[in-house]
């Protein structure tokens, strides 16, 4: 996966959790993007907290929600120079 990927799929995730804490599985849902990349995209994010994480607990376990942590302006301007 090229570096441009990795930001093409950060900057859709965190357009999709901009307002709303969603699951690994609706932001693959929503974005497209394969349930795996989400996963490896999410530790990047964290590593670089531009997600808030909150856990939830439901009657099928535990459940990780994620939050883009400030604004997507800020957020991108990290993430184009990460990548």
């Amino acid at each position: 996966m090229k570096s441009g990927d990795h930001f093409d799929f950060c900057n859709r995730i965190l357009l999709s959790i901009q307002t709303t804490p969603k699951s690994v599985k609706e932001i693959s849902a929503e974005t497209k993007i394969r349930i795996t990349t989400v996963y490896k995209m999410m530790s990047i994010l964290e590593k670089n907290n531009l997600v808030l994480v909150t856990g939830v607990f439901h009657k099928y376990g535990r459940c990780r929600l994620f939050q883009c942590n400030g604004s997507f302006k800020s957020a991108h301007i990290i993430l184009h120079n990460l990548f």
